[in-house]
Formats: C-alpha cells, structure tokens, sequence
C-alpha cells in the first residue's frame, strides 16, 4: 500500500541520514565533506582539522595557526568550525573577528546560510536559526546559542564568547604601520580576552603573518 511505501523510504532515508550524521558530528573533516563536497582538502587541513577538533573537545584552550594567504584557513576557521561547533553545542557563544567589520560579517553570513541549510540539518537536527534574530554579524539559535561577528578594535561590550575566532587580525595594508599593530593588541588584552564565558572558553587565531611584532607575535612574546 501506499502508506507502507512511503515508511519504507522515510525509513531508507533515515538510515542513510545516520550513516553521515555520526561521523560528520565526530569529525570536522567529515562535516566539511558532508555540507562542502567541493571543498579541496590537503594533507595540511587534515593537520589542522586535528587541532581545531582538540580544541573544540577542550584538550586544549589557546590555538594559534599561522597559513599563507588563499590556503582555505578562513573557510575553515571561520565558516566551517563556527558552524560545527554551534552544531554541537547549541547552547554556546561564538564570537568571531576579523581586521575589517565588512569581511567578518561575510563570515557570518556564510555560517547563517550553512546553519539553516538542509545538509547541515541532516547533521544536527533541530538546530535552527531564530526567525527573530537572524542578521549576518548577529544571530541566534533556539537552543540559546549566539553568534557575533565584529571588525578587530569593533566594539564588544555586553557580548561574551565560548569559542572566540580571530582570523587576520592585521591586514597586508597596515603590515608596517605601528599605531594599527597596536590598537590590535590594545583591544585584544582589555577587550577581546576578557569576554570569555567563565564556564568555558576557547580561542583560536589563524593568521597570514605579516610583521613579527604583529598580534600572534605580540601574544608569543
């Protein structure tokens, strides 16, 4: 009969639904080929992807990757890890920046649009936007979990973050200019660091470095 039918292939597509969400929940590299098949993936991001998930299973609390330019490191720190780790904890904050407010609120539109896409749903579902909070820089889930996204020096204040991203702090532009370099650091140390969630945080930097005394240089010394 025609009701039989269809619970056999809700029950097929359901089968084949648990044989992807598993392994892209466990791993960051699965998750990447689960949503983004297109993505090219070298031995490098498999490397990286190591640390990245360390860090989400809170091995591991500060992580700083420094990659040339046009090498995948903003897609993976800042499109497919937010969107994962949200995945996985619907409840937490992310917070995310990068050297100019234009390029990180691209960011978070990219995450918006992989939340609410129906492969990312298959993964983990019942993690879903909230119709109400749904602007690229600013948005929420149902589960309580929050994202912001915010040019380096942008303001924070009342904003606070489980699993904090710094991609580019500095651009190629401001490389030798000393007064950029250090309204980075000055926001880093009395704005950035200080909102973590006290229960737990985590912060990643994935960096191109262009001076050695900029804000990976300034943290390393």
């Amino acid at each position: 009969t025609l009701p039989a039918l269809q619970a056999i292939r809700l029950l097929g597509r359901e089968i084949a639904n648990r044989r992807v969400r598993k392994p892209a929940r466990e791993s960051l590299i699965k998750f990447i080929q689960a949503v983004a098949p297109w993505f090219v993936l070298e031995e490098i991001h498999l490397l990286i992807a190591g640390y990245i998930e360390a860090l989400v299973r809170g091995e591991i609390d500060r992580l700083m990757i420094f990659m040339p330019p046009r090498a995948g490191k903003s897609l993976l720190a800042s499109v497919f890890l937010p969107a994962w780790y949200m995945g996985l904890h619907p409840h937490r904050k992310v917070m995310q920046s990068s050297y100019a407010s234009e390029l990180a609120v691209g960011f978070g539109r990219q995450v918006r649009a992989l939340v609410g896409d129906q492969d990312f749903q298959t993964i983990f579902p019942g993690v879903d936007l909230r119709p109400d909070n749904k602007a690229a820089g600013r948005w929420a889930l149902t589960g309580g979990g929050e994202y912001f996204s915010t040019g380096v020096t942008g303001g924070i204040a009342g904003k606070g973050f489980n699993l904090g991203i710094i991609d580019d702090p500095l651009s190629e532009q401001d490389a030798y200019s000393a007064l950029a370099k250090k309204r980075v650091q000055e926001w880093y140390g009395p704005g950035f660091y200080t909102r973590r969630q006290p229960e737990q945080s985590a912060i990643l930097t994935m960096s191109t470095r262009w001076a050695k005394d900029d804000l990976p240089g300034f943290l390393i010394s």
